[in-house]
């Protein structure tokens, strides 16, 4: 496990705990340590980080975040990202 994923990992622990201003910015912070060839990974901390805010009451927030998953999971053919999205867009 690399520190991009430790990092954006807790972050989604935190988010689970209710810490969710922290919970941003560690999952951003793994975002930034992901190298450009870990595109899949950085599709599913997007997805991760839109259900977040969208728990935060931040809807604009998420479905931009939502949007940004989608599309990098559906240009490289993330099809578990692609889902996650649309399993949050069915939920909110």
């Amino acid at each position: 496990m690399s520190q991009a994923d430790l990092t954006a990992d807790t972050g989604r622990c935190l988010a689970d705990l209710g810490q969710l201003r922290r919970a941003h910015q560690l999952m951003d912070e793994g975002m930034d340590l992901l190298p450009a060839t870990r595109s899949k990974t950085r599709s599913v901390f997007l997805a991760y980080q839109a259900e977040t805010h969208l728990r935060a009451g931040d809807a604009d927030i998420a479905a931009e975040t939502a949007t940004r998953a989608f599309d990098l999971a559906s240009r490289i053919s993330a099809r578990r990202c692609v889902t996650m999205v649309r399993a949050q867009n069915r939920r909110s």
